[in-house]
């Protein structure tokens, strides 16, 4: 608590330190480097920390996970941040990632400070799938992030898979969905596949290959159609018809509530704000004086209501919305590693019955 008011209370802590990748996505805007030690890395992860530390007096979470604004493993003492974050009391933690530069022993880190969950970026299983992601020849690329999902699950570690839908993959999902059940089987461990289209306002030139007509039938036909076949690696049926919607006119059919149940804070510290139309910039955790007047902006912005500016985009965050909207049950969205603990689920009920109080009061 600050100043006598109560903190945010959400769901997830979406906190960025970095805004540099290894990779070329070209639905991404961030622009590739090839430095094995890059300007972050050459200088301390303290400042990081004060501001995670700034932020936890405003922001009360369940799930801390580091932001997709950047590849955090390029730095090379990104495992304190994740230490700083369990020592400010947020007790589950996730690390999202490209999967090309994590290491065996990080990850036994991060699994020793108590629940953890790996979310990694792969849009399919070969290098067609992935051609807007990994340059063409960097075929070792993909080897490294099929090593660091199977090491992770070998050691109980679920994955959530965070697959963007371009024309390629998604017309091939059916070969990565039977690959995430075979691992499954395998290593008996939670292994969920969550698709997404992609926002063609992010995207680099015209290198990449939005998903067709045709090809958004076909994913209805292998997802929707046959999902009690891919149900075990898949979330909820109401979010893929959500994500077929998506591709076929650009909308899905429920309310947002990113507000609700997530803070997210940007790469240079600013708290951040997602609309339709892009990011809005509320104010530096860096930033004494703007810093407390951001959280007091972000703070008022927290809705129970739902997002009306926020319909035609789509992320993988929506599935809470799902649920804290009332159109999947607690046992849905406990199949995803990040919602499966009991803790991750009371957090999420509140919410829910939060916006349930808030309709009602509306009426």
């Amino acid at each position: 608590m600050t100043d006598g008011r109560q903190r945010i209370e959400c769901f997830v802590l979406d906190y960025g330190i970095y805004w540099d990748c290894n990779l070329h996505c070209s639905y991404c805007r961030k622009v590739p480097i090839r430095s094995a030690n890059p300007s972050l890395a050459r200088n301390s992860i303290d400042r990081y920390i004060r501001g995670l530390e700034r932020t936890a007096l405003h922001v009360d979470a369940v799930l801390f996970k580091t932001s997709g604004w950047g590849e955090v493993t390029l730095v090379h003492d990104y495992l304190e941040l994740f230490r700083a974050a369990r020592r400010l009391g947020y007790q589950e933690n996730q690390l999202i990632t490209n999967g090309t530069n994590v290491r065996k022993e990080q990850l036994v880190s991060l699994q020793n400070l108590g629940h953890f969950s790996l979310q990694v970026s792969l849009d399919g299983v070969g290098l067609a799938e992935n051609v807007h992601r990994f340059p063409p020849l960097e075929a070792a690329c993909l080897v490294r992030v099929w090593e660091t999902v199977e090491t992770a699950l070998s050691m109980g570690i679920p994955v959530e898979l965070n697959s963007v839908l371009t024309e390629t993959s998604t017309s091939r999902i059916q070969s990565l969905l039977e690959r995430l059940l075979a691992l499954r089987e395998r290593y008996l461990t939670q292994v969920v596949c969550l698709p997404r289209r992609v926002r063609v306002k992010s995207t680099l030139g015209n290198r990449l290959h939005l998903p067709s007509y045709r090809a958004a039938e076909e994913f209805e036909k292998v997802v929707c159609e046959s999902y009690d076949k891919y149900e075990p690696v898949l979330p909820p049926l109401a979010y893929l018809e959500g994500v077929v919607s998506h591709l076929r006119d650009g909308y899905r059919s429920w309310t947002a509530y990113d507000t609700l149940t997530r803070v997210n804070i940007g790469a240079a510290g600013q708290v951040v704000l997602h609309t339709k139309d892009g990011n809005v910039d509320l104010g530096s955790v860096f930033d004494d004086d703007k810093g407390e007047a951001a959280f007091l902006r972000r703070e008022n912005m927290h809705s129970a209501l739902g997002d009306a500016n926020y319909q035609d985009k789509l992320t993988q965050f929506d599935i809470h919305s799902l649920f804290i909207g009332g159109q999947i049950t607690i046992e849905e969205i406990a199949r995803l590693p990040s919602c499966s603990s009991q803790l991750a689920q009371a957090r999420l009920q509140r919410l829910r019955r939060a916006v349930a109080d808030a309709r009602v009061c509306a009426s």
